[in-house]
């Protein structure tokens, strides 16, 4: 055979037409199952990784700039880090006692601080206490005393209801204000004050307490929850005494 005089039928799909469809034409001419095949091939995967990236930026930006629930009860808690996990079950429980909607209202009680050896736990403090943030505190007789003499706790006989302040007379403790110069000079003694309540007799703290350095349980003057803080003093005591 002579390849060279062979000759191509004009209907060889050589020579046929080729038709560039758009994908708008070529969806239009498939019915159900094909349609639904070639979303899946070629869209699914896309919308669904959209739709995941769309819901965590959203996520995002609504942890970051939504509303926050308005914090009602803020009590720092000194030297206890260790108790990590009672306070924890301990701040569930007195939501569930306050009956707060918890997408409203939030409370925290932080054992994060080590006013002792942190220098960061010292700045907090004392920026809560200015901004009025600080609602209660719980800390050693040592540390505490220090923000007494600073005029930074307020009487308790001025702030805790007269049955609560008399049926703990025999935990009360007592001292005063100190006015100070920055060199050390004292210009002044004020009288002596209730300003906090010891707490080493529950056995939340008792194993863990020495001698000179028991937990006390004070409202800083400057705090704008007292009545939370005195919420949160009675559910302590009714909850955890022995």
């Amino acid at each position: 055979m002579d390849l060279k005089k062979a000759k191509l039928g004009d209907d060889s799909f050589i020579y046929a037409k080729r038709e560039n469809k758009s994908n708008k034409e070529k969806w239009n001419e498939m019915n159900g199952k094909e349609k639904w095949r070639f979303f899946r091939d070629y869209y699914l995967f896309k919308v669904i990784l959209g739709i995941i990236i769309v819901a965590l930026l959203g996520k995002l930006l609504w942890d970051t700039f939504g509303p926050k629930p308005t914090e009602v009860l803020n009590v720092a808690i000194d030297s206890y880090s260790y108790l990590l996990e009672d306070f924890e079950d301990m701040q569930d429980k007195l939501i569930e006692h306050m009956e707060l909607d918890t997408e409203e209202y939030s409370l925290r009680l932080d054992t994060n601080y080590d006013l002792n050896t942190d220098q960061n736990s010292v700045q907090r403090i004392s920026l809560y206490l200015m901004t009025g943030e600080l609602d209660g505190l719980i800390a050693t007789e040592k540390q505490f005393t220090g923000y007494v003499e600073k005029n930074a706790m307020a009487p308790l006989k001025d702030v805790l209801p007269a049955d609560l302040f008399e049926s703990l007379s025999d935990k009360h403790f007592i001292g005063h204000v100190i006015d100070k110069e920055l060199d050390g000079t004292i210009n002044s003694v004020g009288n002596d004050e209730v300003y906090g309540i010891y707490l080493d007799h529950l056995p939340l703290f008792s194993k863990f307490v020495e001698r000179d350095d028991k937990p006390i349980f004070g409202i800083p003057a400057s705090g704008v929850d007292k009545e939370n803080a005195i919420i949160f003093l009675r559910f302590l005591l009714d909850n955890y005494a022995e």
